[in-house]
C-alpha cells in the first residue's frame, strides 16, 4: 500500500515525464485504474469504468494501456497543465495473463505503441507451436 490510504493500492507505473502516477486500486470496490499527480496534491482521476490493472504508459506519454479481464484497453491522454484522459476503448482482446508476484507487467509495448509484446503460457494442446526464430546481425548478413 503505496499511498496510505486503507484500501488494497498496487502496481505504480510513472508517465515517461515523471509527472503522473498510474496504478490499481480498489477504493471504488472492485480493481480500477487511477493517475495521480506526482507534482500536486490532490489531483487523482479514475481512469477505467469497468474494472482494470497492470496500467503501462505509452513511451510518448500520449497513452495509458491497461488491462480488463482478456482485453487489452487504452485510453488517450492529452498533455498539458491538468491531466485530462478520453473514454476507455478495447485496442484488442486475447487471452491475458494475472500478474505474478516481483513482476506485475506481463505485457510491453514497443516505442512506437504499435505492437505489444505478451507473456502467457501455452496450453500444453499448443506445445507444440511453431519455434521462433531470432536473427541477429541482420544487415551484415545481408552484405555476404
Amino acid at each position: 500500500d503505496f499511498l496510505s490510504t486503507p484500501f488494497n493500492e498496487s502496481h505504480p507505473v510513472s508517465s515517461p515525464d515523471g509527472r503522473w502516477l498510474a496504478y490499481t486500486s480498489n477504493e471504488s470496490g472492485r480493481n480500477e485504474v487511477f493517475v495521480q499527480s506526482l507534482l500536486d496534491v490532490g489531483g487523482k482521476w479514475q481512469i477505467s469504468t469497468e474494472g482494470g490493472a497492470q496500467a503501462m504508459w505509452a513511451p510518448s506519454g500520449r497513452e495509458l494501456f491497461y488491462k480488463n479481464g482478456n482485453r487489452m484497453m487504452v485510453v488517450d491522454i492529452e498533455l498539458g497543465t491538468t491531466f485530462k484522459a478520453s473514454t476507455p476503448r478495447v485496442l484488442f482482446e486475447m487471452p491475458l495473463p494475472e500478474n505474478i508476484a516481483g513482476d506485475p507487467s506481463r505485457y510491453g509495448v514497443t516505442p512506437d505503441a504499435q505492437r505489444f509484446l505478451v507473456l502467457t503460457t501455452a496450453a500444453e494442446e499448443k506445445a507444440a507451436a511453431a519455434p521462433i526464430h531470432v536473427v541477429l546481425n541482420y544487415a551484415q548478413t545481408l552484405k555476404r
